[in-house]
């Protein structure tokens, strides 16, 4: 029996202020509380302390943001149950850096920063099954090792490896999308289901189109093949897309989305596209600048979203970072 979210709380808390104290010698009196999404939050006289617990995989974007409101400027200290490599490794682009603690029971051990992951290779003889999606107008995708072609943004189909190595292109709109599909047709119908599904991406993923949810999936990545067709979008002269280094975990979540480009002079720039109020927009992107380590950021989203926090959190990247609006040809209905 779990238990409800206050009274975990109020456990998080009771174990923050006894680490705190501990550890960093801040009397309990001189810590105040703040709420934090599956964690707790206590505002010292001199730096800020927050408790992620396991339950918030990605908790730096929202401590970060939190720090800033409530005490900008001051050192942030994030303790974390769960595995801080990825953290940690994050917070090595930010300056100050945030300090990571990785907590074993009561006590706090300073976190080491997992290494940027390695790209995973792309599998053998698909060719014919990326030629195929090309045919179709697809844009091709590659992340994490799996090929897939997009229709402005949104994943159409995806070359699956069977477990003895066979490929073979899966085509719908999500897993289940493409597993139904897959049960209900023959090899034989691949290309008219393939054609059919372009077709009905287009027709939700335009102005004037009658909402739908194929309109609202992914719009951070529709706003990528927007930069992808015309780089002059963001001031660039050509642009690539590349993955994210941590992989999306489902067709519905707010991911940003990557590219690398070149700018009118020549200069390496990494592009990131979003839309709403995602807290870790810069912690994904500072992973990106581990990785490719270009020469300046854009972060490319509606004007509305451009939120201070984002700003300031941006100010603290160790990079160049310009924001650029960029608005959808339609603003996609409310889930």
């Amino acid at each position: 029996m779990s238990l409800d979210p206050a009274r975990t709380a109020a456990l998080l808390g009771v174990k923050s202020r006894a680490i705190v104290r501990d550890t960093f010698g801040v009397a309990e009196a001189d810590l105040a509380a703040a709420a934090f999404p599956d964690g707790a939050a206590l505002i010292g006289p001199d730096a800020v302390y927050v408790y992620s617990s396991a339950d918030a995989p990605q908790p730096l974007g929202a401590a970060l943001a939190l720090a800033h409101r409530r005490k900008p400027g001051a050192p942030l200290h994030l303790m974390l149950d769960a595995d801080p490599g990825m953290v940690a490794r994050r917070a090595t682009a930010f300056d100050p850096m945030p300090q990571i603690w990785r907590i074993d029971g009561a006590e706090l051990h300073p976190a080491t920063a997992a290494p940027v992951p390695e790209p995973i290779p792309v599998p053998a003889g698909i060719d014919a099954f990326v030629d195929q999606m090309l045919d179709e107008g697809l844009d091709i995708a590659v992340e994490h090792g799996v090929v897939m072609g997009e229709v402005l943004g949104l994943e159409v189909a995806r070359v699956s490896i069977d477990p003895d190595g066979t490929a073979r292109l899966d085509v719908g709109v999500g897993r289940f999308d493409r597993e139904a599909g897959a049960m209900l047709r023959g090899p034989h119908q691949i290309d008219d289901a393939l054609a059919d599904a372009v077709a009905m991406v287009r027709g939700y993923r335009r102005a004037g189109a009658t909402p739908h949810a194929v309109g609202r999936l992914s719009p951070e990545r529709w706003l990528r093949a927007m930069v992808l067709a015309a780089p002059d979008l963001v001031g660039l002269d050509s642009a690539t897309a590349v993955e994210s280094v941590e992989p999306r975990t489902n067709l519905l979540d707010a991911w940003p989305a990557f590219a690398l480009g070149v700018g009118v002079a020549g200069d390496s720039v990494l592009v990131a596209t979003s839309l709403g109020l995602q807290l870790e927009l810069v912690a994904h992107t500072a992973d990106q600048v581990l990785r490719h380590r270009p020469d300046r950021v854009v972060l490319a989203m509606p004007a509305r979203d451009v939120m201070p926090i984002l700003v300031d959190q941006a100010k603290h990247l160790e990079i160049d970072v310009e924001f650029t609006p960029l608005e959808l040809p339609y603003q996609p209905p409310a889930a």
